[in-house]
């Protein structure tokens, strides 16, 4: 099978790409310290992930997601995968389940405000 990627897609892949290109200077020091990044470096990696529309990847908008097909959502996981679990867990994928068992008082008090 065959796909192109749209300009859409171009453009989201490149943003996924010039992210992790800002994680990789971390990489050996999440390596040689367990995982463990210096205070305030992975609260900064997360904010500039949501900054980016990076979280929550697989949600759609009405969830408070970016809605992002699954070929989108392949093309951000395929850039972040050159960085290690300890840097690329910024890039969210919540739980596919939760739209199928959430109630809307659920959604209103703990969803959406994440």
């Amino acid at each position: 099978m065959s796909m192109r990627l749209n300009t859409a897609d171009r453009e989201l892949q490149a943003k996924a790409r010039a992210f992790t290109d800002e994680l990789i200077p971390w990489e050996v020091e999440a390596e040689m310290n367990d995982g463990v990044l210096p205070p305030g470096v992975a609260d900064g990696q997360a904010a500039r992930a949501k900054e980016l529309g990076l979280l929550s990847l697989n949600f759609p908008v009405e969830m408070g997601g970016p809605g992002y097909s699954m070929l989108q959502q392949v093309l951000i996981q395929e850039q972040t995968g050159r960085v290690s679990n300890a840097l690329a867990w910024v890039v969210t994928t919540g739980p596919a389940w939760i739209r199928d068992v959430v109630t809307e008082h659920q959604m209103q008090r703990w969803i959406a405000p994440t």
